[in-house]
């Protein structure tokens, strides 16, 4: 439709176009940036992550301060098959919260955090697996048991650190522990080690 400027004057052609602005930006749509999740199913088909991968996606929302209707939207484009009939049935008005609790309830860890304890004091380091891959089994396991709330975060550091250094293969735990009185973090430990493995010629 053709829209006739008033401009009988100088200044009478300026306020119409400053009016004319206005009432264009009201007619202005603006569709907010949803984040992209990645696709989560819960079937373990195709190239689904897994939950807990999906659920830690969903924390990083949250913990950048994204409005929970856009992390609403970007979890509802993100779940595929039995995933996205749970959240429908959650109805329009669900929360981030209810969708996460009824995730949780399906699709979580069925691990008590006894039992995650428990994993944890009991667990070694493999015949076959490196410091790295034990570091991170550890970790794994502490992160499960620091999400349901039966530790403290401050208190991570040192059960992982003293837990990495008891659990490693006695051969490996003979040669370190002078690193272990000295060093204060897993991870120094874990590139210490790491970097003796690269060193030392194979037989």
């Amino acid at each position: 439709m053709k829209v006739k400027p008033n401009a009988d004057t100088t200044d009478a052609f300026k306020n119409w176009m400053k009016e004319f602005s206005t009432s264009k930006m009201d007619d202005v749509l603006y569709i907010p940036y949803i984040p992209k999740l990645p696709i989560f199913s819960g079937d373990d088909k195709g190239d689904d992550v897994s939950y807990d991968l999906w659920r830690y996606q969903v924390a990083c929302l949250i913990k950048e301060n994204y409005r929970h209707e856009i992390i609403s939207q970007a979890i509802r484009r993100s779940v595929h098959g039995e995933a996205s009939r749970i959240v429908m049935r959650l109805g329009v008005e669900a929360t981030v919260d209810d969708v996460i609790d009824r995730m949780d309830c399906i699709f979580g860890s069925v691990d008590v955090k006894e039992v995650l304890l428990a994993q944890f004091y009991t667990a070694c380091q493999g015949a076959d697996e490196d410091v790295s891959s034990w570091g991170c089994r550890l970790e794994e396991i502490l992160n499960k048991a620091l999400q349901r709330g039966k530790i403290y975060e401050q208190d991570t550091d040192d059960m992982l650190r003293s837990k990495f250094w008891k659990g490693l293969r006695p051969e490996l735990r003979k040669v370190s522990i002078h690193k272990f009185d000295r060093i204060k973090e897993i991870q120094p430990i874990i590139d210490s080690h790491a970097r003796n493995r690269r060193a030392t010629p194979s037989r």
